[in-house]
């Protein structure tokens, strides 16, 4: 996620951008860094489970890949729907 992207996000939920003179008008740094943390600390997990999930449907067979995505469509359809 780039620093526009961020903004955006970051713009529609409130927060404003600091005007200062010559410069700009940006977002604090901070905000950015808080959004990349926050960010990181919900894909970490979810990938490390995802590859423990990769090992284990690579061990039942020739068709894991199709296994895999049967197990995470219903997962991916309810991250879509709770996408507020």
């Amino acid at each position: 996620m780039n620093n526009e992207q961020i903004r955006e996000i970051a713009l529609t939920c409130g927060f404003k951008l600091n005007d200062t003179t010559g410069e700009t008008p940006d977002l604090k740094p901070y905000v950015y860094h808080f959004a990349r943390k926050l960010i990181s600390a919900a894909i970490d997990p979810a990938l490390t489970e995802m590859r423990s999930d990769i090992a284990k449907f690579r061990d039942h067979g020739d068709n894991w890949e199709a296994e895999l995505v049967e197990g995470y469509t219903s997962y991916l359809e309810d991250a879509l729907d709770n996408d507020n």
